[in-house]
């Protein structure tokens, strides 16, 4: 897969953030971490729920779900990339993407619909995906982010 080292690099960027923010390692500490210190993972989507549910980052099979820039004011979960967002919490309540996320072929996305179901947080409030994506773009063009996570491409994990 021609993205994967791209993917790799991106994974421990998450990694040093975190390691930075929470304490674990100093700054100078963290410039050196290989794969082999931390391994990859991607949470299965029964895991990915709890961190749905709480609110939490994570990296799942083709999905991933970001609490925008720490603040703790929005958290979007993603199907395989920033433009088909499946849920969104602010303002404590939930909202869920109501359109399909179609292929390029002009298909639906039947995993798009499984990652929906199967990362659902409970009650939300529909709204059309072009609502969800600019509720997004506008927080992160407000609040200066860019997001940790990138697209991944159907099929590629």
């Amino acid at each position: 897969m021609e993205n994967n080292e791209e993917i790799r690099k991106i994974v421990r960027g998450i990694l040093k953030n975190y390691l930075q923010e929470s304490g674990i390692y100093k700054a100078k500490g963290t410039e050196n971490i290989s794969e082999e210190t931390f391994e990859e993972e991607r949470l299965a989507h029964d895991d990915a729920l709890k961190k749905v549910k709480s609110k939490e980052n994570f990296v799942g099979s083709h999905t991933f779900g970001e609490d925008l820039g720490g603040f703790k004011q929005m958290y979007v979960v993603f199907s395989y990339d920033r433009n088909h967002p499946l849920y969104l919490h602010k303002n404590g309540k939930w909202y869920h993407n109501t359109d399909d996320k179609i292929n390029d072929d002009g298909t639906v996305n039947v995993w798009t619909k499984k990652h929906a179901s199967d990362l659902n947080p409970g009650k939300s409030l529909g709204k059309p995906k072009h609502w969800m994506k600019k509720t997004v773009f506008d927080f992160m063009k407000k609040k200066g982010i860019d997001l940790t996570h990138t697209e991944l491409k159907p099929g590629e994990k």
